[in-house]
């Protein structure tokens, strides 16, 4: 992508996008389809083959970046802005990837993180931590290692970083 000869761009694919006034239509879970058609969660076919990321991420302008690069990789995007919204998607979703955020309003990363392991379905998926603060010792990587936790990336990051740390977790 940045013309270095560096790792293929994956394809684009699009997911229908949680309406944000879903809440409200008497308990429906009511999404945006790729063409603007507000549809309901039976609408959806599972579609096993698409690359699902879930974005977990309390900074609104954040997690709108990181779900437009990870759209520019292929991903279709899930985004909680805190631990209790991302366990209410987790009941639902199964993602490819989980980008979270260590620092969240209701829990920490890595907290949030052995919840998930403890969910059969989700013990296994891949996790990329993003933070504005950075383990700079062993100690620290260690740490986020016994957590499962096998991808970092320090904000702010560039669509070629992300890309990066992505390929080398789900190779």
């Amino acid at each position: 992508m940045d013309g270095d000869g560096g790792n293929p761009p994956l394809s684009v694919r699009r997911r229908p996008q949680r309406a944000p006034d879903s809440s409200s239509k008497g308990g429906r879970d009511l999404f945006w389809s790729p063409t603007g058609k507000l549809i309901e969660r039976d609408e959806i076919g599972p579609d096993e083959d698409k690359l699902l990321a879930l974005v977990v991420e309390d900074d609104e302008d954040a997690s709108l970046i990181a779900a437009s690069m990870l759209a520019l990789l292929g991903f279709e995007t899930l985004q909680a802005a805190s631990a209790h919204e991302a366990l209410m998607i987790l009941a639902n979703q199964k993602p490819t990837l989980l980008v979270l955020d260590i620092c969240l309003p209701d829990f920490d990363g890595p907290d949030l993180l052995q919840i998930i392991r403890r969910l059969r379905e989700h013990a296994d998926t891949p996790v990329l931590v993003v933070s504005a603060v950075h383990p700079s010792d062993a100690d620290a990587t260690a740490h986020m290692r016994e957590h499962g936790i096998l991808g970092f990336l320090s904000k702010p990051f560039s669509l070629k970083r992300l890309q990066d740390a992505i390929n080398d977790l789900l190779s």
